[in-house]
């Protein structure tokens, strides 16, 4: 059996990915852990998994710190910029982390002959449709500069299949929670709480609509067999059935931790900052005929993560 790269498997959704794939094949893991978790690697030794600390950009290195051992089968690409509103300011952020990745993962599998690929995309792609729930032949019309460097490598991975001998799949992900994550909403919230938990304050006016899945569930379409197609490129929403308000999110958050009597501040934008989509709830009948369905609501798997994490305390200690 030939080996699997993923590529930033030292993150949040990586770390648990890898931990899974580990029980099964020989792993690869390559990440500048500019936003990995050190602590991780340690873990991956005893796996018996391989991590190489570098750039994925590099792509020359990185062939030739592959090109030695057993066949290189599968890249899962899950590296990409992970502070969303920062590259509102810095754009170019994007370029490097989000698109120029992808360009060197895939001429990292044309040089060493892999030809299944894995791509963790975003539901950003698709831009704001209030009161839409968005199949993949929905239009994607990014509103950030994080959404519109993932479909630029969706479309170069499109590309590639056509130009080198490869399968690919596109995974348009929601909100991924759950335990070892470090940034998004709910961390927010309980870094706010920890400083003050007398009030809990909301970027934008809290009306803005997201689908939240446990990482755990994420991981299962990434191992499902026969998700990478014998030819050509598949695209799929891993999709929740619902989604639920930032103001309903703080509402769980509250509750969870066993806090009384705060005050929920929100601001007067429907965003919560330049490039946040309002609304979005995607459909995901495409990925059910493959034999997947996300097993919780928005609201199980937010009251989940708060329960893994183990409220205040343990974002803290998760985080240090």
């Amino acid at each position: 059996m030939g080996r699997t790269l993923v590529a930033g498997g030292a993150g949040f959704l990586g770390a648990h990915l890898v931990r899974r794939l580990a029980t099964k094949t020989q792993v690869v893991v390559v990440d500048d852990l500019s936003a990995g978790q050190t602590s991780v690697l340690e873990e991956f030794k005893a796996l018996g998994v391989t991590t190489l600390v570098m750039d994925c950009r590099e792509t020359k290195a990185l062939v030739a710190a592959l090109q030695s051992g057993d066949t290189l089968d599968r890249i899962i690409h899950l590296a990409a910029n992970s502070d969303i509103r920062r590259s509102a300011l810095e754009p170019e952020i994007e370029l490097n982390k989000t698109f120029e990745t992808t360009v060197s993962l895939l001429a990292v599998a044309a040089a060493l002959g892999c030809n299944e690929f894995i791509f963790a995309s975003s539901s950003a792609v698709y831009g704001d449709w209030p009161g839409q729930r968005l199949s993949e032949l929905t239009p994607c019309r990014p509103i950030s500069y994080y959404g519109a460097a993932k479909l630029a490598s969706e479309a170069f991975i499109a590309a590639a299949v056509h130009n080198q001998p490869l399968a690919a799949c596109i995974l348009r992900l929601p909100n991924v929670i759950g335990s070892g994550m470090t940034h998004g909403v709910l961390v927010d919230f309980v870094e706010k709480l920890r400083r003050d938990p007398r009030v809990l304050s909301i970027l934008g006016d809290g009306s803005q609509r997201k689908s939240f899945l446990l990482v755990d569930e994420v991981v299962d379409v990434m191992v499902l067999p026969g998700i990478v197609p014998t030819l050509g490129v598949s695209t799929y929403n891993v999709a929740v059935d619902d989604n639920l308000s930032i103001q309903e999110v703080a509402r769980i958050v509250l509750r969870e931790l066993r806090l009384k009597d705060v005050t929920i501040s929100c601001g007067t934008s429907p965003n919560g900052w330049v490039g946040d989509v309002r609304w979005y709830l995607m459909d995901g009948s495409s990925l059910a005929l493959q034999g997947w369905r996300a097993q919780r609501s928005s609201s199980e798997a937010v009251t989940a993560a708060i329960r893994q994490l183990g409220g205040l305390e343990g974002f803290a200690s998760a985080k240090a």
